[in-house]
């Protein structure tokens, strides 16, 4: 009403609360007629006052409507007076006899009335009454029958009231739908099984025809068309993107509006799979974890878990026993929960990480080895005077280390164990374990530079005769590189002075890393002082090349599938440098047979991890697990 008069020129409204006082209500309309209004229009407190307040309009030559409630002189108004409301008779009557066709004609029920003095309350309870006469609803008791003002609180009361003193009945019919509310509220609070109560009221009609499902759901502000729209748009760009690019379609939306569709759609049912890989993937690195599961034949992401704890994944697993085929990394803690889950079900190995672990366990080979290879390449001992100054922290540094390392392995020779060691000397049992492993005997630091990506680049233009530092590095800026001149003059001195270099002048180690990959890489791509460098190294620890031998045949093996080698391999491999890993693979050997012999690894699951970190930055990190689900297979 407020809002249709102010789509009227020259007109104004004044309103007024009676506050449900019938006293009050008519001291408002005199103040009305005093005023002179050119219209009343009137909500009656009480309509048995309705005669004196047609009396005063009609008095006055003002008109007077009276809505909603019907007066109760309806039938003898004055002219210019009116009455506008829905039909009583026609909504109580409705509403009883759905509720008695509910319950087959018999049953008791309690009615819950409006305000008394209300003429809708009356006539509306009569019809419960008139209903309850005929012969098709007079099975019908009506056990209970209260006023609760048309109020959903005073209802919710009642009902509590009616319930604690062990009233039974099997409907509830109210006067209308707020106290309907009330009464639904009370009887859940009170853990009533719906099912099994009725309940009535009257509310409003909705005079329209219902839209088909697919083109429109009930009470939704956009078309299914448009929703699958924005759907899709939240699944591909998240939340703050979406909107803007939903703005420029000409469709604007809320970024909350779009993560809250992606939400209530959730992620869509899988096929149950027979095929999974299983790996982790990082909420933020080395701190928190969690686990993504991949459908390796049908080539997509299938469930996310919040962690990476065996009991998570293992209770995952249990719920689907057709799994056959588990694809995993070398961890244990997968390969432990897919044995108690599915203890039928074939374990594979990921084959990149049987790569990397065999390369790994080389690199940790030649780290064991590092003072045997400064004694075979001439720089076992060190002149403090030529070093420069940085050079020289780093050797005090390697003093100290090796002061450390001495107490440590004289422990262990004494027969203590890592848990004495640790609480003896106060270290912790990581520093132990890497001295007892030898990889803490490093003197120099070797850091990556901006060169590293450019130097197979480098080596191809020194190696043709292109030897100009300035020349080199105009070419590398037209190849995207940001390095200053200085970076490559550097590098292409120190190039020239390793080509006369001579066994006699070998006097600095490289890096543990540096002659892993100068061990394993080919002849012909290696520069003359690093060959020379390679050599001493091979004449002088022969352990290290049996090891790069063993390692070499282990990932041809993995290469060519050739599961006649396994055991031979295994019973060279276990009295090397790399026994510690050997001995892995002993452990984890049915795995890694089925990864030489089976076409199934963890290669996609790795793609998808992928797939997930682009989704989880998009959202600065800050996605739930739910809607990272949501995204993630719903783009599937």
């Amino acid at each position: 009403m407020t809002y249709y008069a102010k789509t009227l020129s020259g007109v104004t409204q004044q309103v007024e609360d009676a506050q449900n006082d019938v006293s009050k209500q008519q001291s408002q309309i005199q103040n009305f007629i005093a005023s002179k209004v050119d219209a009343i229009i009137v909500n009656p407190v009480d309509t048995d006052a309705t005669t004196a307040m047609s009396k005063l309009a009609a008095d006055a030559g003002i008109p007077l409507v009276y809505v909603n409630r019907q007066p109760v002189n309806v039938d003898t108004l004055p002219d210019k007076q009116a009455f506008v409301a829905s039909n009583e008779l026609e909504s109580g009557t409705l509403e009883t006899k759905e509720i008695c066709r509910i319950l087959g004609g018999k049953g008791k029920a309690v009615v819950i009335m409006g305000e008394l003095s209300n003429q809708a309350a009356r006539m509306r309870t009569q019809d419960v009454h008139d209903v309850i006469k005929t012969d098709e609803c007079k099975g019908l008791e009506i056990v209970e029958e209260q006023t609760a003002n048309w109020d959903r609180t005073q209802d919710a009361d009642l009902m509590t009231n009616w319930l604690s003193s062990g009233i039974e009945f099997d409907a509830v019919i109210s006067n209308n739908d707020e106290m309907a509310i009330g009464a639904i509220q009370a009887l859940k609070a009170a853990g009533k099984d719906m099912s099994k109560v009725v309940v009535g009221g009257v509310g409003r009609r909705i005079f329209t025809e219902r839209f088909d499902g697919d083109v429109l759901a009930p009470s939704s502000r956009r078309t299914a068309r448009l929703d699958h729209i924005v759907h899709h748009l939240g699944l591909a760009l998240g939340g703050r993107p979406a909107a803007t690019f939903a703005k420029r379609l000409m469709l604007p939306v809320s970024n909350d509006t779009l993560l809250r569709v992606v939400r209530r759609r959730g992620s869509p049912r899988f096929v149950p799979p027979t095929v999974i890989g299983i790996d982790d993937w990082a909420w933020r690195r080395n701190q928190r974890y969690g686990t993504i599961i991949c459908d390796l034949e049908r080539r997509k992401t299938i469930a996310l878990l919040p962690d990476r704890e065996p009991s998570t994944a293992q209770a995952w697993l249990s719920d689907q026993p057709q799994i056959s085929i588990i694809a995993r990394d070398r961890g244990g803690g997968y390969a432990t929960a897919a044995a108690k889950a599915l203890p039928q079900a074939t374990q594979v190995a990921d084959r990149w990480h049987l790569m990397e672990n065999a390369s790994r366990a080389f690199l940790d080979g030649v780290r064991k080895s590092m003072r045997p290879i400064r004694t075979a390449i001439g720089a076992a001992t060190i002149n403090p005077e030529l070093l420069t100054a940085a050079e020289r922290i780093q050797y005090e540094g390697y003093l100290r280390r090796e002061d450390t390392n001495a107490a440590i392995l004289d422990l262990a020779k004494s027969g203590a164990a890592i848990k004495e060691i640790v609480r003896q000397t106060g270290y912790s049992r990581g520093l132990v374990r890497c001295v007892l492993r030898g990889q803490r005997s490093d003197i120099f630091r070797v850091r990556e530079n901006s060169l590293e990506l450019h130097l197979p680049w480098l080596d191809a233009q020194w190696a043709a005769g292109h030897r100009n530092g300035t020349e080199l590095w105009r070419k590398l800026k037209s190849q995207g590189f940001r390095g200053c001149l200085r970076v490559v003059t550097e590098w292409a001195t120190r190039r020239r002075k390793a080509e006369k270099v001579d066994d006699g002048t070998l006097n600095r180690a490289p890096s543990a890393k540096t002659i892993a990959r100068l061990m394993t890489i080919g002849r012909d791509d290696l520069s003359k002082s690093e060959t020379v460098t390679v050599a001493a190294i091979e004449g002088g620890v022969p352990l290290l090349v049996e090891a790069r031998e063993a390692i070499a045949a282990f990932q041809t093996m993995i290469r060519k599938k050739s599961i006649t080698d396994l055991d031979p391999w295994l019973e060279k491999a276990r009295t090397g440098l790399v026994a510690s890993f050997a001995n892995g693979v002993i452990k984890d050997r049915a795995a890694v047979s089925a990864a030489i012999t089976s076409p199934w690894s963890n290669g996609q699951t790795e793609g998808q991890i992928t797939k997930l970190k682009l989704v989880k930055r998009q959202m600065y990190g800050r996605g739930k697990i739910d809607l990272l689900q949501a995204r993630v297979i719903g783009m599937e």
